[in-house]
């Protein structure tokens, strides 16, 4: 089946995207901020990590209620599909956040090397990694399920619980707890991101929006390996 040339716009464009904020994240001048210095640059990588991590898990919680409503099969494959890509750019987003940690909040509590540790505890560091851990819960819950509909309709009632974490986890739970993050309660040493000119936001957001077509992407691809394997087992069945 030929695919359409329009089903690739926003492909091409999410790689163009993404190779241009490659590119300016790399070259351009940035602010002198004590401690972040260069590191400052992963600001254009990891922060949309979170942007597309928080918009596919609501985009899965949009499926999960059409779910709901119809009761069709393939909003549960898209709610499931929106999940994975939202937690594997969530895990991402952890990975690119500790190494940054190790290199700046260390410094922050101690020069010595030897202290600078790879998990801080930050109130919204810790938050992220306990979403993420829910939605391994849902990924679990859907494996134990065999029944096809009851399984789109359990977990879909999950995925909208574990989407109402989203909010408490990433603002309020910081902002009352504190932390080094911007938007937290107690403005830590690293805390301060005032310095972020338009000209670095002119990388950030098209950065973000690049990530998030490609997230859009594997989505569709995952979608269509559910779709796949569905058909094959009813072969398999037919035989």
């Amino acid at each position: 089946m030929k695919m359409s040339p329009n089903r690739w716009i926003y492909k091409i464009a999410g790689i163009a995207l993404l190779a241009f904020g490659l590119w300016r994240g790399l070259t351009m001048s940035i602010p002198q901020i004590p401690i972040l210095d260069e590191t400052w640059r992963n600001i254009i990588f990891h922060v949309p990590m979170w942007y597309v991590m928080m918009i596919m898990l609501m985009v899965s919680v949009v499926f999960s209620v059409m779910q709901l409503n119809k009761r069709d099969e393939i909003s549960d494959f898209k709610a499931s599909a929106a999940a994975t890509v939202g937690v594997f750019f969530g895990l991402m987003g952890l990975a690119t956040g500790i190494v940054w940690s190790r290199v700046t909040w260390g410094s922050a509590i101690s020069s010595n090397w030897n202290f600078k540790a790879w998990w801080a505890w930050d109130p919204k560091q810790t938050s992220a990694l306990v979403l993420i851990l829910i939605y391994f819960g849902y990924f679990l819950l859907r494996s134990s399920i065999q029944e096809p509909a009851q399984r789109a309709r359990i977990s879909a009632v999950f995925n909208l619980f574990g989407a109402a974490l989203i909010v408490p986890a990433f603002y309020l739970i910081p902002k009352f707890l504190g932390g080094l993050h911007p938007g937290s309660g107690e403005e830590g040493p690293l805390a301060s991101l005032k310095s972020l000119g338009n000209d670095h936001r002119l990388v950030l957001y098209p950065t973000a929006l690049g990530f998030l077509l490609i997230g859009f992407w594997l989505m569709e691809l995952r979608v269509r390996t559910h779709i796949a394997e569905e058909k094959i087992e009813v072969i398999a069945e037919g035989q």
